[in-house]
């Protein structure tokens, strides 16, 4: 039996030892490379400079007291459109990454930033938060928001807390984000 046994942990160690040479994992062409942080300030900046060009106009338009969807819709329209790009852009994004602290905090600070710059505006259209189109167009950049939040989250595990503090008018938005990610709720 003794010999038995022997024989059998040397074939085991064999058969290991070849089938490791032969396992390596090798890189391939279409491998996703680790991203730096800079990819996602770079996504940031494009949405930041986007809506900073559509946000004066929905705040000039609620000065001047338009009610009509004709006015918002199309400003809204943009608004989602640029949130779906980046939502798109950063899920496109590898999870593995070089991680700097300081990065982590700036983009924490202009996601802050977008995200109430949005919230402030869209708060005072007239029928914003009714059930014609222009409510409809609030909903789905409401659900944009989130969306976007989540990559975030997904990419920068730890973001969400640091938003907690910098945000004070969307903190529901950032509660029911947090919810999900524990698992209390369902996206």
């Amino acid at each position: 039996m003794h010999a038995s046994s022997i024989f059998f942990t040397l074939y085991a160690l064999l058969g290991f030892a070849t089938t490791s040479v032969f396992a390596i994992p090798t890189v391939q062409s279409g491998a996703v490379a680790a991203r730096s942080n800079a990819d996602i300030k770079a996504t940031l900046d494009t949405l930041q400079t986007t809506t900073s060009s559509i946000i004066p106009q929905i705040d000039s338009a609620v000065a001047s007291g338009h009610t009509d969807e004709e006015t918002y819709a199309p400003l809204l329209e943009n608004l989602n459109a640029a949130l779906t790009t980046a939502k798109d852009s950063l899920s496109g994004l590898s999870a593995r990454a070089i991680v700097s602290r300081q990065s982590q905090d700036e983009i924490a600070q202009q996601t802050a930033a977008i995200v109430e710059s949005i919230n402030k505006s869209v708060d005072h259209i007239p029928g914003g938060h009714g059930h014609g189109h222009t409510g409809v167009l609030v909903g789905a950049l409401t659900h944009l928001l989130y969306d976007l939040l989540w990559n975030l989250e997904h990419l920068l595990p730890g973001i969400v807390a640091t938003l907690v503090f910098l945000l004070k008018d969307v903190v529901g938005v950032v509660v029911a984000l947090l919810l999900t990610l524990l698992g209390i709720l369902t996206k």
